[in-house]
């Protein structure tokens, strides 16, 4: 086995990944905070403990 195919093999299997990776993103039904926590091997909804966050808008008078 040459140098040169070995090269090409990992250049397609690189880019291979990269289709899979991207196909994945655009089907997945969460946002990259929740992504990465799943991928780092955490379970999405433990990753803040017990803490909420609630973002809120003032209500104008």
């Amino acid at each position: 086995m040459s140098w040169e195919l070995l090269l090409w093999l990992l250049a397609l299997f690189a880019l291979l990944l990269l289709v899979v990776q991207l196909l994945r993103f655009l089907r997945a039904d969460g946002d990259l905070t929740l992504l990465w926590a799943e991928w780092q091997g955490r379970r999405p909804g433990r990753t803040q403990g017990c803490r909420g966050v609630y973002l809120s808008q003032p209500v104008p008078r």
